[in-house]
């Protein structure tokens, strides 16, 4: 989380706060003000306290209203505990329902740990961000999906998670190496979705409504709505990441938080994180659980069993349409000999055809130096075998398929080889034979590696420096040794053209001479005649 980042979350929070205080003193009372009142009020209580930034607008403080007060609380506040108690039984729930796959829990974690990139090995800038997905009758995980590349919530990811409750995750233990598979999926009955921007989507609601399934909103502060996938949160941030490197405390208010140290401890790559947290939330769906009620302890694996053959969840049956229903979009760049390249759960994949080449050369061609080679690129995290890329010119879709992956031809500098040598290591070890913990030692030693590459290369840096005098003297020493090299091409130019101007002058001299002895030639030999023709007479 940037600097900018974090002031605007502090703003955010300093006017929630006054607006929670607005509305405890001036709207949950028995005389309440209206909306308009309460709202200046809010104003001039933030000009008296001097806070920074703009007080909300009366139509953010109208939504803060309706999303995030409970009716119920505001009807016993205003008029009494029995009004409160009416409005609470008129109120509509959607936990009524209490049976095997409705009300699945949803909810969007930003995870607090920060992972680093598997070509340079630096800290990524952007957290990642899981989805869960938590069935409340076996207390089974559905799904996992996880948003490494926008650090923001996004729809078209939550859309990806659905998919994932729908059809599974078949191969999942093998690409992570577990002995078991992910058994807990099929198509759920009804969902219970926070207030978030991207869950209102028009793209999620057409994809539930196609598939038949019922979506409740509840409120994004409200807990108690969604408070077994809350405490499933709590949970993974406890179990999963407590312990990584590169974890911080968010818990801690937004001006505490360690993010700095927690960014420069970073040693996990985004492939190396989702084998151990898949790994985690897999024991997790083996493991044992006691209810609260009757504190009878039981396998959820059993459980999930044993429902399933109550009351087994369909399944999908054209998958194919469920798989090309809307996708993630990005924007990537064609590249000349590897094409387009796309990361899904760090894992690299590469994406060219003749068509997409060509497609790349006619809107060079088109558009000149306003073309980048940046296009519109969608693809699915279920299906990896081929990419849907928008051409701007046209607007139609090109589909390209996977193909193996290029040789990479390293830079030749000493960093890079090092990184190199780095990289052929890791593609050289099966993190899928290995455990959580020698996985987690395998990233602190490429860090150690690579921060006492960084600390050699400073000692030689500093070993080799100067002092300030010594780099002026040097300076000054080839400043006068230009101006005297300058001095003498001078002299050696100007020397060279006096030699040239005397050779030049003696050539000219010796040139008018020779004219000078001519003439007189002609001179005595018209004067021979002169005389020998007066003894001719």
């Amino acid at each position: 989380m940037t600097v900018e980042q974090t002031h605007k979350q502090i703003l955010l929070e300093q006017q929630k706060q006054l607006f929670r205080e607005i509305v405890r003193q001036y709207i949950a009372v028995s005389s309440p003000l209206n909306n308009k009142q309460a709202h200046e009020r809010l104003v001039s209580l933030h000009s008296e306290r001097g806070l920074d930034g703009q007080p909300v607008s009366y139509s953010t403080f109208c939504r803060w209203l309706k999303e995030d007060i409970d009716s119920a609380y505001l009807a016993r506040r205003q008029d009494g505990r029995v009004a409160g108690k009416v409005a609470t039984q008129t109120k509509i729930k959607s936990d009524e329902i209490f049976t095997f796959m409705s009300n699945v829990q949803i909810d969007c974690l930003h995870a607090p740990i920060f992972l680093v990139d598997d070509t340079n090995y630096r800290a990524l800038d952007k957290v990642p961000i899981e989805y869960l997905s938590y069935e409340p009758v076996t207390t089974a995980i559905l799904a996992n999906t996880t948003n490494y590349e926008s650090g923001s919530e996004r729809s078209d990811y939550l859309i990806e998670h659905f998919k994932s409750i729908f059809l599974g995750k078949p191969d999942l233990h093998i690409e992570v190496g577990y002995p078991k598979p992910w058994y807990a999926f099929g198509l759920v009955i009804s969902l219970i979705l926070d207030g978030a921007s991207a869950n209102k989507s028009k793209d999620v609601h057409m994809f539930l409504r196609r598939w038949f399934v019922i979506a409740h909103m509840a409120k994004t502060q409200e807990g108690k709505q969604k408070s077994r996938v809350e405490s499933l949160n709590d949970w993974f941030k406890d179990n999963v990441l407590n312990g990584l490197p590169g974890h911080f405390n968010d818990r801690l208010a937004l001006n505490l938080r360690d993010t700095i140290n927690a960014r420069a401890q970073a040693a996990l790559t985004i492939r190396e994180y989702h084998i151990i947290k898949s790994r985690v939330l897999l024991d997790y769906l083996y493991g044992e659980h006691t209810d609260s009620k009757t504190g009878e302890t039981f396998s959820r694996e059993d459980e999930w069993n044993r429902q399933c053959a109550y009351n087994p969840p369909p399944f999908v049956h054209d998958v194919d349409e469920l798989c090309l229903f809307s996708g993630l979009r990005e924007h990537r760049t064609i590249n000349v000999t590897d094409g387009i390249v796309i990361t899904r759960s760090g894992k690299r994949y590469w994406y060219n055809s003749t068509e997409l080449q060509s497609m790349r050369r006619q809107l060079k061609s088109i558009m000149g130096k306003h073309f980048n080679g940046e296009v519109s690129v969608t693809y699915s995290l279920i299906k990896e075998y081929f990419i849907w890329v928008l051409n701007p010119h046209t607007k139609s879709m090109l589909k390209v398929p996977m193909v193996t992956p290029p040789k990479q031809i390293p830079r030749n500098s000493e960093k890079e080889e090092f990184l190199e040598q780095l990289r052929q290591v890791d593609a050289s070890i099966d993190l899928t034979r290995m455990s959580n913990d020698e996985i987690i030692k395998h990233a602190l030693t490429r860090k150690r590696k690579i921060r006492e590459f960084e600390n050699n290369n400073k000692k030689a840096a500093k070993k080799n420096a100067i002092s300030t005098q010594d780099a002026t003297e040097k300076e000054m020493e080839k400043a006068n040794s230009y101006k005297e090299m300058q001095r003498n091409m001078a002299i050696k130019a100007v020397n060279t053209h006096i030699h040239e101007t005397k050779h030049e002058a003696q050539a000219n001299e010796q040139k008018d001479d020779e004219t000078t002895l001519n003439n007189n030639e002609d001179n005595l030999g018209d004067w021979v005649d002169n005389l020998n023709y007066g003894e001719g007479e």
